[in-house]
């Protein structure tokens, strides 16, 4: 009974090793091109009561989405006064936000695919 349990334990962490592997593989396989232009944008409108937890997220999920660290862009298509001051205080504190306005954004995302691009 002991072997049957250790041989399923040890033939699943294989398994789950083999994924892992095979995973990895295909991750580096669509990435050759490096992530040229890679950012995350996060559209603010109206009054967001949970804005600040929503850029934490968003920077969490920055670490998780690639190894280039891509840019994170805060769209302001029309946020109200406390919104905006609490997204503008966030990009002060962190360097990876940078708050722009819907109508400047295709310009931001351009600059970013070229200067991504050249490196």
């Amino acid at each position: 009974m002991d072997e049957i349990i250790m041989y399923t334990v040890v033939g699943l962490l294989c398994f789950l090793g083999l994924v892992s592997i095979i995973s990895g593989a295909c991750s580096w396989f669509y990435n050759i091109s490096g992530g040229a232009g890679e950012c995350i944008v996060l559209p603010v409108k109206g009054h967001v009561e949970d804005i600040e937890f929503r850029i934490r997220g968003a920077i969490v999920r920055r670490r998780r989405a690639s190894r280039r660290l891509p840019r994170i862009y805060l769209a302001d298509f029309g946020a109200d006064a406390e919104t905006a001051e609490i997204a503008k205080r966030m990009c002060d504190e962190f360097d990876v936000l940078e708050w722009v306005d819907g109508a400047e954004l295709s310009r931001k995302l351009r600059e970013n695919i070229s200067s991504q691009n050249k490196k």
